[in-house]
């Protein structure tokens, strides 16, 4: 290949991947919007664009991992924090069949400003859901 051929090839496919990777971003956002939604239906001034923000940088330390269910069994369950139902009486604890697309850890009483990583065992399952610290 030529380096006219080469260099056209490069000009073409970053910006791709530039849009590619800032629609990743919208849909960031747009899950944590949806999260923010469900958990404060009926206190809406917590899900505005003032708080988005914290809850990306909450979100983005949220990891989620499969591991052997004898791992997990030392660790506390999710279901012993408590959820944040008081602006929605509906919000539930994960269901019995989990799954990963499905959790909204704004639900959840994670403390977000601990200097420790946490660890919870996603109950009837074989997930685990970590809550790393804050890089300052």
């Amino acid at each position: 290949m030529n380096k006219k051929k080469f260099l056209l090839l490069i000009a073409l496919v970053v910006p791709a991947l530039g849009n590619l990777f800032a629609q990743d971003g919208n849909y960031f956002k747009s899950k944590t919007r949806t999260y923010a939604s469900e958990v404060f239906q009926n206190c809406m001034m917590y899900a505005t664009d003032q708080y988005i923000p914290t809850y990306e940088e909450w979100m983005s330390r949220v990891e989620v991992k499969q591991v052997d269910k004898s791992v997990s069994q030392s660790l506390p369950a999710l279901s012993t924090l408590p959820i944040k139902e008081k602006c929605n009486n509906y919000l539930l604890t994960e269901p019995k069949k989990f799954t990963v697309e499905q959790f909204n850890p704004l639900k959840y009483f994670f403390d977000f400003y601990s200097k420790k990583e946490m660890t919870y065992r996603i109950d009837n399952s074989n997930y685990i859901v970590i809550i790393h610290p804050a890089v300052k």
